[in-house]
């Protein structure tokens, strides 16, 4: 497989990624909120999904949807913003991707229960966004590495 077909495969692979984390979200929100679906937690699940796969769009505009997000409806967004926290360290930015969990984190303890990234396990959610800026982080060093 050449480099051409293997990135177009990454593109796909994302791509499908995106779609199952947008359609669990907004599963996830209408399982938690009386099963409604056509509600602004919806919208903003698909707005946060399709600002990840475009990538016409400024570098701070998925993180800015998928952390407004976060905070607002807790961990019902937070794969989407794992997905924005890896792409910003990859991106070498993870001074905007830890301001982006810190600002999650903390806008989560005013959130309900149900929803909190704190809940049901109290240091959970950070670790998730901790392994996210790490791991873009390390794709990013593999990918320099790889172009020497």
């Amino acid at each position: 497989m050449s480099g051409k077909e293997s990135s177009r495969w990454a593109v796909y692979g994302r791509y499908g990624l995106v779609l199952v984390l947008t359609a669990a979200a907004v599963q996830n929100g209408a399982a938690s909120f009386g099963g409604q679906y056509l509600t602004v937690r919806t919208l903003a699940a698909v707005l946060c999904g399709v600002a990840l796969v475009v990538r016409r769009l400024p570098w701070f505009v998925a993180p800015l949807l998928t952390t407004t997000a976060t905070c607002l409806w807790g961990w019902l967004m937070l794969p989407l913003l794992l997905i924005a926290l890896f792409d910003l360290a990859a991106r070498r930015r993870v001074a905007v991707a830890a301001g982006c969990c810190a600002v999650a984190l903390a806008a989560s303890t005013a959130l309900p229960a149900t929803v909190s990234l704190w809940r049901p396990q109290q240091y959970g959610a950070s670790l998730f966004l901790l392994l996210a800026v790490v791991g873009g982080c390390g794709w990013a060093t593999a990918v320099a590495w790889s172009r020497r």
